[in-house]
């Protein structure tokens, strides 16, 4: 039976590369309970519903090409002592009661399994009581359309396993990548995951922008300990976004040192997302950083060409557009680096194919390509991007470097320095040789300029355009 299920596993890895069902069959074990009946224990009632809604069917084909007779695939929930007594002969499984009512799809099979908690509560009389869902998620960031390859593939197995079971040496989970990489749709997927796995879970979600602008305010009214008390006591898991925006801010850092030591040592799950590698802690306290750091860490790097293709055809499908093979090569190859700016410029290929009633061929994806057609970190110099700046503001370059507060050339100097970090793998050391500055005024030259384009659209659309011909037109 083990031979059986290892060669179905295989066989749909390989039928269906860019979906994550090996992830999802590998916890079920098999059960053949009479000859034309096969029974596949799953770890948890949310596992169940999920390949039951998923896989369930490309499941059940498998096995009747692999036997070549009609067997009947179904699904219940077991805990793993349940499991190993099937597997030594005795067909007893506990924590699991069978229902007819259910709301779930007219097409899965197999008998509708009602999960219970510890306590032997159903789940659903907890589903009537959980919580309102979690503030700051997108539904559209999920397991089931997150493409995985080379460049994320530890990141989303490590993910998975957290999601699975959490484990100390996992914990926190410190994911980080440059911007447009997906941790924040990996980060909301497994927070959607984990809700549907436990609706009793009290999870908060948050961006340190967030985090910070909460603190401040529970501060100004003299509230703190409800801050605390949020945070401390009323969180299983942790999860926060954008930790890079915590540079400098010394009293957030202390605070929430603070927190992600009472929720470690509590056995809380965190989870933490952004941009500063190990190696880039300028303006991070060692307190927060020894935590940060003190379980997994995991990096995605930029979509290597397969998994380009893959997030192509998926948005594709999604939008029901039959999309010629080379034409997603072509914009796979170009755009290179963020998964942002590929999904952008499909969308935008997409709208003017329909808006304009043109064909999706090479002359409408070479005229879109032009506008978003990237180029490598390492085409740009310091120096290249600092000319470019001052161009774009008609003043001398060496302007930039020199010792002088002028509000025009200070704009002008914390846009090339934010460029530059954005666009070079040069260290802010380096960056503020070149301008004449330490590190630490560069890194708040960035973080002011971060700030304004928060809050003034003029600034945003000013640096876009700038950016945007940057890119364009290169040195």
């Amino acid at each position: 039976m083990q031979e059986l299920w290892q060669r179905v596993k295989t066989n749909l890895q390989e039928r269906m590369p860019g979906q994550q069902i090996s992830c999802w069959l590998e916890d079920l074990h098999p059960i053949k309970e009479a000859p034309n009946r096969i029974v596949l224990c799953c770890p948890n009632s949310f596992s169940q519903k999920w390949i039951e809604n998923n896989y369930l069917q490309q499941v059940a084909e498998e096995i009747h090409l692999m036997v070549g007779t009609e067997v009947e695939v179904s699904l219940r929930v077991a805990s793993p002592p349940d499991i190993s007594s099937h597997s030594q002969g005795q067909p007893r499984l506990e924590h699991m009661v069978e229902s007819k009512e259910t709301d779930q799809p007219d097409h899965a099979p197999g008998p509708v399994i009602v999960a219970k908690s510890d306590q032997g509560v159903p789940a659903e009389s907890i589903a009537r009581d959980c919580p309102l869902p979690i503030t700051g998620l997108n539904q559209r960031y999920q397991f089931s359309n997150f493409i995985v390859g080379e460049s994320n593939r530890f990141a989303w197995s490590a993910a998975h396993e957290v999601c699975l079971k959490f484990q100390t040496p996992y914990n926190p989970l410190y994911v980080h990548s440059e911007t447009g990489l997906g941790k924040t749709h990996l980060g909301q997927s497994m927070a959607h995951l984990l809700r549907g796995s436990n609706l009793a879970h009290k999870i908060r979600w948050c961006t340190a922008e967030h985090l910070s602008e909460e603190m401040i305010s529970h501060l100004k009214s003299k509230n703190l300990s409800s801050f605390k008390q949020k945070y401390r006591q009323g969180c299983d898991i942790l999860f926060l976004d954008d930790v890079h925006f915590l540079r400098g801010k010394k009293w957030v850092q202390t605070e929430l040192s603070y927190t992600l030591d009472i929720l470690l040592n509590e056995g809380r799950q965190i989870v933490l997302l952004g941009r500063n590698s190990p190696n880039d802690l300028e303006g991070f306290q060692a307190d927060l950083t020894s935590r940060m750091f003190s379980g997994l860490t995991a990096r995605i790097d930029p979509p290597e060409k397969e998994t380009r293709l893959a997030i192509l055809k998926l948005h594709a499908a999604k939008a029901g557009v039959a999309v010629p093979e080379s034409i997603l090569e072509t914009i796979a190859d170009t755009i290179n680096s963020h998964v942002r700016n590929l999904e952008g410029t499909f969308t935008r290929i997409l709208a003017m194919s329909s808006l304009l009633k043109r064909p999706i061929d090479k002359e409408l994806t070479d005229e879109v390509l032009r506008d978003f057609e990237e180029r490598r970190k390492d085409e740009f110099t310091l120096e290249a991007i600092r000319n470019h700046v001052a161009r774009s503001f008609h003043l001398d370059a060496i302007l930039l470097c020199a010792r002088t507060r002028q509000q025009k050339i200070y704009y002008c100097r914390q846009i090339a320095m934010y460029l530059s970090r954005k666009y070079t793998q040069e260290t802010l050391q380096t960056i503020g040789r070149l301008y004449k500055r330490d590190h630490a005024s560069v890194f708040h030259a960035i973080q002011s300029l971060e700030n304004k384009m928060r809050t003034s659209s003029r600034i945003r659309r000013e640096i876009a355009f700038i950016e945007e011909r940057l890119l364009k037109e290169g040195y």
